[in-house]
């Protein structure tokens, strides 16, 4: 029953936009007959608003609202009529509309949310391709203060003969980004190197992109754009991109656990999902996937006198809770939920980036002495820390998981 419910919850996030053509013909008419006769459509929009309170930290449950749209049409990969809509005070876009539109029409790609979230009246023109449609650039930073169901969505659906001679065409439009939401910060106390001291200071996400493409490959072509940072890179120090990390302050505490401060209960970073183009860093290139970084300092571990005051973790691989497979890439509209990062001391490095390395010897009263590092080697070591995630649709519930 609860398995039922979930396929009912999950199909009730998807916002359908329905649009009906109204035509003059039999119904054995092939479907370009029936386009090559009629201009003229009838539109709904059916968008139902969050479930949840906007100032909601998680995604989980939420459905975007659309309060603004633009409606391409398409007829060969091109684009030949577009018209743009808004909510008004409704809060989302639900009426029926109806427009004329070329003939040839067999195609509906929509965008939501474009000026509300991305603050950009950028229309395509007639004429545009599908191709290069879908390099429409989408940035995080218009993104990262913003409620889960505020998000910039997409959607296309191919125009299809309905019955009585009707022409029609659902538009599922889903968030063009994914998600990471993380509860807590753990010491395992199984680990083969219990960290019995800790201060948590910062959570970081790299290995992505600023901002990108709707096709999951486009980038701006600028440095900037590209969330790529290296073990001696100076914005581990400093200046991290907003978008992409917190600064943990004031933590709440309970044992060995640490969790965001109220009210946030969330440390949670919007990501753009790839296709192609990863990121190289260290000069090597890197997965698909985002890797999420933990500062820490004033660690002891194994209950030695000394402490070693800056260590970091890395995470760069991710195993989907429900088939236990490795993930190798994002989804858009998808929730990448972890419960807790239980990690210990076989976990750390110190540098970000890094496999886990000698830290774990580097408490004792004389520790051992460890080189700076002035330049990468030419093939630096892969990290190797994964953690297990839960994959959802914006349903369900995080789990406690542990690095492997």
């Amino acid at each position: 029953m609860n398995k039922l419910k979930n396929i009912i919850r999950l199909f009730s996030i998807a916002i359908v936009l329905s649009t009906t053509f109204f035509v003059s013909c039999s119904e054995s008419e092939d479907l370009q007959d029936v386009i090559g006769q009629e201009k003229e459509i009838s539109l709904s929009i059916i968008a139902s608003p969050s479930t949840r309170s906007v100032d909601e930290v998680s995604a989980i449950g939420v459905i975007p609202i659309v309060k603004d749209a633009i409606i391409y049409f398409i007829s060969n990969s091109t684009v030949v009529h577009y018209e743009r809509v808004y909510a008004g005070e409704s809060g989302s876009i639900s009426r029926q509309m109806t427009f004329k539109i070329p003939q040839n029409s067999d195609r509906v790609i929509v965008f939501g949310n474009q000026s509300t979230t991305l603050s950009s009246d950028r229309v395509f023109a007639i004429g545009t391709s599908v191709d290069d449609l879908m390099k429409f650039q989408v940035s995080l930073e218009r993104h990262y203060n913003l409620s889960p169901s505020s998000v910039f969505v997409y959607g296309e659906s191919n125009i299809r003969l309905a019955s009585k001679g009707s022409l029609s065409a659902d538009v599922i439009v889903l968030p063009s980004l994914s998600r990471i939401e993380i509860s807590s910060v753990e010491s395992l106390l199984r680990a083969k190197h219990y960290v019995s001291a800790y201060t948590l200071s910062g959570v970081y996400i790299n290995n992505t992109y600023e901002s990108l493409g709707l096709d999951q490959r486009t980038t701006t072509g600028e440095l900037s754009g590209i969330i790529n940072y290296d073990r001696t890179s100076n914005v581990w120090k400093s200046s991290y991109p907003a978008p992409f990390h917190d600064i943990v302050t004031n933590v709440a505490r309970s044992g060995m656990k640490v969790s965001p401060p109220a009210p946030y209960k969330l440390w949670s970073y919007y990501i753009h999902p790839l296709k192609d183009n990863a990121p190289t860093i260290d000069g090597q290139k890197q997965g698909l996937v985002p890797h999420i970084v933990l500062k820490f300092n004033n660690v002891q571990i194994d209950g030695k006198s000394g402490v070693v005051e800056e260590a970091y973790l890395t995470i760069s691989g991710f195993i989907n809770a429900s088939t236990q497979e490795a993930i190798t890439s994002f989804d858009r509209g998808k929730v990448y939920s972890i419960s807790s990062i239980s990690f210990g001391g076989e976990n750390l490095s110190f540098s970000p980036g890094s496999a886990p390395d000698v830290i774990v010897d580097s408490t004792d009263p004389n520790p051992p002495v460890v080189p700076p590092i002035v330049t990468p080697p030419v093939t630096p070591p892969t990290p190797v820390n994964t953690v297990t995630v839960v994959v959802t649709d914006w349903i369900s519930s995080p789990i406690d998981t542990e690095l492997k």
